[in-house]
């Protein structure tokens, strides 16, 4: 349980250092940073980018993301956050899943019912998610 919760950390680590490298590449005002109380109190794994909640999870073997995963993220984010469900399997590339409403226009996610944001969904590799974010940050940011 103890290298579980080692490696768990160190992927929310390697994904918030990728995540803010990019950040601040575009020039971007955030820093994400682990949420520290969440084995406590729960909640997402990263926090610092308004409108998003972030799930990370690490493990060795399997194939895709496990729809209790996705089930997890969508509940620790509030109504108007968009979930994020960042995971890794060893020997594999990070993958990002995303509701597929997210790529349409933001002004869905609000009127969406988060049901169905469950129900609909886009797996990206982690790069591809990276480059969407940064360019929806930068259209909604007037960059």
């Amino acid at each position: 349980m103890i290298n579980a919760l080692k490696k768990g950390a160190t992927f929310e680590r390697l994904v918030r250092l990728i995540l803010n490298k990019q950040l601040y590449i575009h020039g971007f005002p955030y820093v994400l940073e682990r949420n520290l109380n969440q084995t406590r109190d729960g909640g997402c794994d990263l926090v610092g980018l308004p409108g998003f909640s972030f799930e990370c999870k690490r493990y060795k073997n399997g194939s895709t993301y496990r729809s209790s995963w996705w089930n997890q993220t969508c509940d620790n984010a509030a109504d108007d956050e968009i979930p994020v469900l960042i995971y890794k399997y060893d020997r594999q590339e990070i993958q990002a899943v995303v509701p597929i409403d997210w790529f349409f226009s933001a002004q869905f996610i609000g009127e969406t019912p988060k049901q169905e944001l469950r129900d609909h969904t886009a797996v990206l590799k982690f790069d591809s998610f990276v480059w969407f974010l940064m360019c929806y940050l930068g259209v909604t940011h007037g960059k």
